[in-house]
């Protein structure tokens, strides 16, 4: 029986093996290490593969050239991807909380 991380890269070698035009990749990468994540995205790219990934990883963030984020179920932001988000410069999640002049917090 193969783990999370073995199935995830045998369908990414799958990928790479047949270098389609577009691949959309929804966590394929959740189960396996940053660092053979890195190899993979890197290697991806350098074939020609545009990549569309969903993912909860802000490491693979500096693979991508364009953010969408969804916010529920009607409300979405596209933008260009921050260029120190490319970086792999992340704040830390206390720094994306400002607190507003009546005393609360707001979060960002």
């Amino acid at each position: 029986m193969l783990s999370g991380g073995e199935k995830q890269r045998i369908a990414l070698a799958r990928l790479i093996y047949h270098r389609p035009k577009y691949a959309i990749l929804d966590e394929c990468t959740s189960a396996v290490s940053v660092d053979v994540e890195g190899h993979l995205y890197s290697h991806m790219k350098s074939i020609g593969i545009t990549l569309i990934t969903v993912s909860h990883r802000e490491t693979l963030w500096k693979y991508h050239e364009y953010l969408m984020r969804f916010y529920g179920d009607q409300q979405y932001e596209f933008i260009h991807m921050p260029e120190e988000k490319k970086l792999g410069y992340f704040a830390p999640p206390a720094l994306l909380v400002q607190n507003d002049s009546s005393g609360g917090a707001a979060s960002d």
